[in-house]
């Protein structure tokens, strides 16, 4: 497949960028491995739909830029990963154990809980994205922009009143340290831990909760 034609057909679909396109296209070479990364994330998409109903298909919305909305790109930041951690996909597990080894990410066996992580930041953009009414790829004006801004802000300050700060000292032990470097990240791998982790926490059932019902008022 030439690259062309690879940036026809799938960056259009998953909204690659030009920074990581020509990555990604180089994972086509291996094509058992880029069929396996696609079939997992297509089954955790799965997943996540059965309690964000449709949520998947906002990963289809277009990349806003400048004056208009942004949408965080789960699949094209988990792929990104999974390349920089082993060039054979087989070998992408015992990376990953690696780093649950020294506690940056949440205690699992399961690489695809580096999608969960990257769909956790997706979600808190799409719930914000969804709340200004918009129409998936359609117009964005200045009215509907200021609310996105707004709503990421009103998600963001709940999660941290009700949930990051008044447990700051516990996260590290209870999600990761990674959890405790920022709000989003807090986010991110509550959602990891929930799907993909040795044990989910009540701290992160908490979040993803949240952010279901924000999912579903709208």
């Amino acid at each position: 497949m030439k690259y062309k034609d690879w940036k026809e057909k799938f960056g259009k679909v998953y909204n690659y960028s030009p920074e990581t396109s020509k990555e990604i296209f180089e994972l086509v070479e291996d094509k058992d491995k880029f069929k396996e990364v696609i079939a997992a994330i297509d089954i955790a998409n799965e997943k996540f739909d059965m309690l964000f109903p449709d949520s998947s298909t906002y990963l289809n919305a277009v990349v806003f830029t400048g004056d208009e909305a942004y949408l965080s790109q789960p699949v094209e930041n988990t792929i990104s990963t999974v390349i920089r951690l082993s060039p054979k996909w087989e070998d992408v597990k015992n990376a990953f154990q690696e780093l649950t080894k020294e506690s940056k990410h949440i205690a699992t066996t399961e690489p695809m809980s580096i999608y969960a992580h990257e769909y956790g930041h997706f979600i808190v953009d799409a719930i914000a994205l969804k709340k200004t009414g918009f129409e998936l790829n359609g117009p964005m004006n200045s009215i509907m922009r200021l609310n996105y801004d707004l709503h990421l802000k009103n998600i963001r300050q709940h999660v941290v009143d009700e949930y990051f700060a008044p447990n700051a000292e516990l996260i590290s032990s209870k999600i990761s340290d990674r959890a405790a470097d920022s709000v989003d990240e807090f986010i991110a791998e509550s959602f990891s831990q929930y799907f993909y982790g040795e044990s989910s926490s009540d701290l992160a059932r908490n979040v993803v909760e949240y952010l279901m019902k924000e999912w579903r008022k709208v």
